[in-house]
């Protein structure tokens, strides 16, 4: 409010505001605010700055993110789409915002079950990531572990399993063993060698999953139950 009142409705400072308050609202589950607020700050956007500044394709990408966190996948898909030819008509090259669209997009074309522009999109996001940052960060993670499913669901096994391997690795080394996002790692795992019929593991897996989410969550959690 005082950034509208001393700088106007329509400022770059009004939507700085705007933007990290529809943060906010997406990280505690407002969608509906949390989308209002970044479409005034697209419009903001598109109208004052350059359009080859990077912070407009980043509204967008935003967008997107909010879309796909309901499941609204095709609205989700249409702005992260917009974000990345955005992007890439700036030509910025390796970009971690470009990477990050790119991972989201793949996210969204596993779960619509288009295993070949998850992978396709997973891949690209990882090798930028790669370039950008080499092969052991934070963020390589989330598309490393659908690029990994999405081989799984098109039955490439020999694929699959390095890749599973590579992200429990990952996890563990920059969360810990005992946390949540480690016994997703180690629960994926023992779907894929349940699937390829090595039971053995897969219980070894599962059991890793359990101890962790007997610690993290208690007995009676449903997640351990």
């Amino acid at each position: 409010e005082l950034q509208k009142k001393l700088f106007g409705e329509e400022s770059l400072k009004a939507a700085e505001s705007m933007n990290f308050l529809s943060v906010l609202y997406y990280h505690t589950g407002n969608f509906s605010e949390a989308e209002i607020l970044l479409q005034s700050v697209i419009k903001i956007r598109e109208k004052i700055l350059d359009k080859s500044d990077p912070l407009i394709p980043k509204a967008w990408s935003d967008l997107g993110v909010i879309f796909y966190s309901q499941g609204k996948l095709d609205d989700a898909e249409k702005y992260l789409l917009i974000a990345l030819e955005r992007y890439q008509s700036m030509k910025l090259g390796n970009h971690p915002e470009i990477a990050s669209t790119l991972g989201n997009l793949g996210a969204i074309s596993y779960f619509r079950k288009s295993y070949k522009d998850a992978i396709k999109f997973s891949t690209s996001s990882i090798e930028m990531y790669e370039r950008i940052y080499g092969g052991n960060y934070i963020t390589i993670i989330p598309p490393l572990g659908i690029l990994a499913l999405a081989y799984m669901e098109i039955q490439d096994y020999k694929t699959a399993e390095p890749l599973l391997l590579r992200t429990l690795s990952l996890t563990e080394s920059i969360y810990g063993h005992n946390h949540i996002s480690t016994s997703n790692r180690y629960m994926n795992i023992g779907v894929f060698y349940s699937r390829i019929g090595k039971y053995s593991e897969a219980g070894t897996m599962f059991e890793k999953a359990l101890e962790i989410n007997k610690i993290l969550l208690g007995e009676g959690h449903y997640f351990t139950i």
